[in-house]
């Protein structure tokens, strides 16, 4: 079931469907909440990007941010608005339909438990050097070649 996931994404029509992932090493000054900023900081500059690229092709849309219901999503919904008001490392936040973004219960929503599979494709790369998951969605995700 886990690598018909992985086929159905991979299979799925690409620019409508595109993925964003952060790995963010923990160190001892980066772990816990902050780490989770780090990786919403990256998660939200990265999108806003995609959406600009997309603005410069005609393809004018707003995203939206859905955040799963745990431990961090109420002071995500902090962390997005100061990024909209002051921009992230990467740049303004400029693309977003909405000033706040939204959570759910991951049980309530596939696409959240679609998003669940991606970070965990993601973190079994960068956690156990193992790309099973990652590799037949890779081309999925965004890329940006005059970025790194």
């Amino acid at each position: 079931m886990v690598s018909d996931l992985g086929s159905v994404l991979a299979n799925s029509d690409h620019r409508g469907v595109v993925l964003f992932g952060v790995a963010i090493e923990k160190s001892s000054t980066c772990y816990g909440e902050t780490a989770v900023q780090l990786a919403v900081e990256e998660i939200c500059g990265r999108f806003n990007l995609f959406l600009a690229r997309r603005h410069k092709e005609n393809d004018t849309q707003r995203g939206l941010i859905v955040f799963a219901e745990g431990r961090f999503d109420q002071r995500a919904r902090t962390w997005v608005r100061t990024f909209r008001r002051s921009g992230t490392r990467i740049g303004s936040i400029r693309n977003f339909a909405e000033d706040l973004p939204y959570s759910a219960s991951a049980n309530d929503s596939r696409l959240l438990q679609l998003a669940d599979y991606v970070a965990h494709a993601v973190f079994l790369k960068f956690e156990r050097n193992d790309d099973s998951l990652l590799k037949p969605i890779q081309i999925k995700f965004d890329h940006d070649s005059t970025r790194n």
